[in-house]
């Protein structure tokens, strides 16, 4: 358990050591896409097959309203509306970069879904890239397996997580991974089976816990303190911190922080108001 707050509290720091200042993100330059529902497509040679399938090859590219696609071999499917590429594939939508040497894109209905194999991602706006063994993808969920990722610029690489999976889901602001390795400048440092966190701003969860020790005012005892805090991200403006904290003298330790931006109006003036409550629930002393 302890290598798993060591994580956390690594992760932590590498983010935002690295990821809070003016850098690349993007690993090629985006294209851009269709305002209307035109789609573009070019080619050096094209061809159609069994009256079905068109054949474009030679700097071959499609862009549409939803996404833009490059690649030496592109081959569109009119009946089922799969499209497969090959060969220096490059992929981006509006959100998400892809490179790699063959993508497969097919539709249900109004959802894009994306499969590549060997790829190198980047989602610029969380400044969020690495490489997949394999992945899958629509608007608003990523999948990554065997995976590398970091929030280190293009061209740095002091931190990355390399792990089993990843999952971004853009609509819940969250990432998941599994069976995790933390590594700085490539030194495997840490180790846990699962960790999850936020992709931008702050989100609720539990914090890295703490260990002190301490000495009874008026006493001549002496003891020991562990805390287990959990953040509540309760709106953007408000947000409370809540703790456990066992004292080995005292008993269970219960903490609580409220905070709250307050804003100019008749009756206050611009601040912040802080709440706090701590109980002892079995105090000798």
């Amino acid at each position: 358990m302890k290598y798993r707050y060591l994580l956390i509290l690594l992760s932590y720091w590498s983010i935002n050591a690295y990821g809070n200042y003016c850098a690349n993100y993007s690993l090629f330059e985006k294209k851009s896409l269709s305002s209307d529902d035109i789609t573009v497509i070019e080619a050096d040679f094209s061809s159609v097959e069994n009256k079905k399938i068109y054949k474009l090859s030679g700097n071959a590219s499609l862009i549409s309203s939803s996404y833009a696609l490059q690649a030496n071999q592109i081959n569109i499917n009119k009946e089922t509306t799969e499209i497969s590429s090959s060969g220096n594939v490059f992929f981006n939508d509006q959100n998400t970069l892809f490179t790699s040497q063959d993508i497969q894109i097919s539709k249900n209905e109004d959802l894009n879904f994306i499969k590549a194999n060997a790829a190198e991602y980047s989602i610029p706006d969380k400044k969020i890239r690495g490489y997949a063994g394999s992945l899958s993808a629509t608007s608003d969920h990523t999948e990554f397996n065997d995976v590398s990722f970091t929030k280190c610029p293009v061209g740095n690489l002091s931190w990355n997580i390399d792990a089993d999976s990843i999952l971004i889901n853009s609509k819940t602001n969250r990432a998941k991974a599994q069976n995790v390795v933390l590594k700085l400048h490539g030194v495997p440092v840490a180790y846990t089976p699962s960790a999850e966190w936020v992709l931008n701003g702050k989100g609720s969860g539990f914090l890295a816990p703490s260990y002190s020790s301490y000495s009874d005012d008026g006493t001549s005892k002496k003891g020991y303190s562990v805390n287990i805090p959990y953040f509540l991200n309760i709106a953007p403006d408000r947000d409370a911190l809540l703790g456990l904290n066992h004292l080995s003298t005292r008993g269970e330790n219960l903490t609580a922080k409220y905070r709250q931006l307050i804003y100019d109006n008749s009756l206050w003036q611009e601040g912040q108001l802080d709440s706090e409550m701590r109980y002892l629930n079995n105090d000798d002393i």
